[in-house]
């Protein structure tokens, strides 16, 4: 079962829920027990409610911080004549937002240009980083804001390479 939910989600925040809903009888309350018994949730991230089974956030989910999760979780039924267990694993994934900005290693940048540069030679490679994990949140792109003197086709940027 993989349940997902976004960078951001605040402490207390229901995000599913490893409930069976394909029970022909809703069984009464506490003859169906959760309790998470493993995984890779070492922060205590998620707790699962033992009589509901929603799965709820006990601090803010920071994708940064982890992607992915998953809970070994143990389903008791005691609501049939032959109680029954089982352990269900959920995968949690969560998506990443947009909260960082892009940075530079060095602000201000001077650069030095020799008079006797090529034109269409490269002078400088612009390198921001950008700690928004992986995908089109961490993508960069570069322009120029100002020019001083206005001359448009004296410096060129590439957008995409910070050259």
């Amino acid at each position: 079962m993989t349940l997902n939910s976004v960078e951001g989600a605040q402490p207390g925040s229901i995000i599913g829920s490893v409930r069976s809903h394909d029970q022909q009888k809703v069984p009464e309350e506490g003859q169906v027990t959760y309790v998470v018994v493993g995984g890779t949730d070492r922060d205590g991230t998620f707790m699962v409610d033992r009589l509901t089974g929603d799965v709820y956030l006990t601090r803010e989910l920071d994708y940064e911080r982890g992607a992915r999760y998953t809970l070994q979780i143990e389903v008791d039924d005691f609501s049939r004549a032959y109680p029954s267990s089982h352990l269900v694993q959920l995968d949690i994934e969560v998506q990443d937002s947009n909260d960082h900005a892009p940075q530079f290693p060095e602000d201000p940048v001077t650069i030095v240009v020799p008079e006797n540069m090529e034109p269409g030679s490269s002078v400088y490679t612009f390198q921001a980083e950008d700690r928004d994990g992986t995908g089109p949140n961490s993508e960069v792109r570069y322009s120029i804001l100002h020019r001083w003197p206005d001359a448009p086709d004296l410096l060129l940027l590439d957008p995409a390479t910070g050259s």
